[in-house]
């Protein structure tokens, strides 16, 4: 018996990559354990919404890189 499978492709709108680079300032009351739950939250994240990133802190500011499908990238910038 032959087992057959169909392969389902992502919509354009979920092939289309897009990335967007941002500085933010953090909150002067920020502490170690604060950016490790910042870590875990968006790695969870990053991997549901099959993205990929760089997070830089320093000096009181994060610099982030994120790049993915263009609707996750789209739905981010309107957080």
């Amino acid at each position: 018996m032959t087992e057959s499978f169909r392969v389902q492709y992502p919509r354009p709108e979920e092939q289309a990559c897009s990335s967007l680079l941002y500085v933010s300032a953090a909150s002067p009351s920020l502490i170690l354990s604060d950016l490790d739950a910042l870590v875990a939250q968006s790695t969870t994240l990053n991997e549901k919404y099959r993205m990929t990133g760089l997070l830089l802190y320093g000096g009181g500011n994060f610099m982030q890189h994120v790049e993915g499908p263009k609707t996750a990238i789209d739905a981010l910038q309107l957080r």
